[in-house]
This record gives structure tokens, C-alpha cells and sequence, in this order.
């Protein structure tokens, strides 16, 4: 979940380990929480880092993905 004082248009990005980019998108957000689902049956096991960036936002965390 994000949350947000002001709305903006943000974009994210999912990489494995080696920082090779998976996915990449982008979308306009209300202030307030939102939340960011991502498909995970298409990944394999594994360490990954979602980078989210906007305006006034920037935030990364790291996702690990167990069989």
C-alpha cells in the first residue's frame, strides 16, 4: 500500500536481483492509499525490488517471491 498527501502520476518498477527491469508502469494515484497489486504466478523464486517514483515520492522495497 502507498499512501498520499497529494494525487500524482507515479511510476513503478519491478527488477529481479541483477537489476534487470520485469515490469515497468505507470498511473495516477488520488491522495490517500493506494494499492499496487502485481501478478506474481509469472515470476520464479527468487529476491526482487519494487522502485516506485513520482513527484514527491520516491520509495523502494524489496519483495521476495518463495516457490
Amino acid at each position: 500500500n502507498l499512501s498520499l498527501v497529494t494525487g500524482e502520476k507515479i511510476s513503478y518498477e519491478l527488477s529481479d536481483i541483477t537489476g534487470k527491469i520485469i515490469l515497468q508502469k505507470q498511473m495516477n494515484v488520488s491522495p490517500g492509499k493506494t494499492s499496487i497489486t502485481i501478478e506474481s504466478k509469472s515470476l520464479s523464486a527468487g529476491t526482487y525490488m519494487l522502485s516506485i517514483k513520482g513527484e514527491n515520492t520516491f520509495l523502494t522495497r524489496k519483495i521476495v517471491k518463495e516457490k
